[in-house]
């Protein structure tokens, strides 16, 4: 089945020239130019990639974003923005509010395609996963579904992933910068406090189960330990820090 790539931008040139680009690498990749657009032919069509321009006629990219993830259908699909705004604090923005990758125009045709080549591989492997559990925690990256003794856990995807690593740890603490690593990419510019808020977000949609997630002063975060830890497939074990290396999963 071919990989359906969306492209969302009010620049018909770009649109136009990334469209040829992943069309002629055997890709099928259409346009929107807006993202009311966008809606629309996501109701049709389901999509491998999303590659969308946070600067947008008739809405903020931001919200488009938050549509998009707390849609059913997408809330899975990678994103990958593109902007003009090159300033950390833009880039962390895009990031911590779901996208897979953040690149700046102009751009690169080839760096563009490799950057996407990686995120489907990425994708593609998230889809063999097994369900990860650990006490009253399951998680299953293929319907990226949470579960917290049976009761569905509401997660934006950064906070499955994160939650995801914290318990594929195996109850060893993770520093801010691996959690960084795990969850945003090794390139990723991410602050040590946009972490910090994202686990008070958790601990919160975790409820009375918030103690779970435990915090180690001075060094970082983890899930309590359960024996009925188990993560199946192919995940992989990092010896030298430690923890399940999860980030291939999403």
């Amino acid at each position: 089945m071919t990989t359906k790539i969306l492209v969302v931008d009010s620049d018909e040139s770009i649109v136009d020239k990334i469209s040829a680009l992943f069309n002629g690498a055997g890709y099928t990749c259409t346009g929107a130019h807006s993202g009311a657009e966008c809606v629309r032919r996501i109701q049709n069509t389901r999509f491998d990639l999303i590659i969308m321009e946070l600067e947008l006629p008739d809405m903020p990219g931001t919200e488009l974003c938050r549509t998009l993830k707390y849609n059913g259908a997408t809330a899975s699909t990678p994103l990958m923005f593109l902007s003009r705004m090159g300033a950390e604090m833009d880039r962390v923005v895009g990031l911590s509010l779901g996208a897979t990758d953040y690149v700046v125009k102009p751009f690169s045709s080839r760096e563009l395609v490799l950057r996407v080549r990686a995120i489907l591989r990425r994708t593609a492997q998230r889809k063999t996963q097994s369900v990860l559990t650990n006490g009253v925690i399951t998680l299953d990256p293929r319907s990226h579904q949470a579960t917290l003794d049976s009761e569905t856990l509401t997660l934006t995807r950064i906070e499955f992933r994160l939650l995801a690593s914290l318990v594929g740890a195996g109850g060893h603490v993770l520093k801010r910068e691996q959690i960084i690593e795990l969850v945003w990419g090794e390139n990723a510019h991410v602050l040590d406090r946009t972490v910090d808020a994202h686990i008070r977000t958790l601990r919160k949609k975790m409820g009375v189960a918030k103690d779970e997630l435990e915090t180690v002063q001075g060094v970082g975060y983890r899930i309590r330990q359960h024996r009925d830890v188990h993560c199946e497939n192919t995940a992989s074990k990092n010896s030298d820090v430690g923890y399940t290396t999860v980030n291939d999963m999403f």
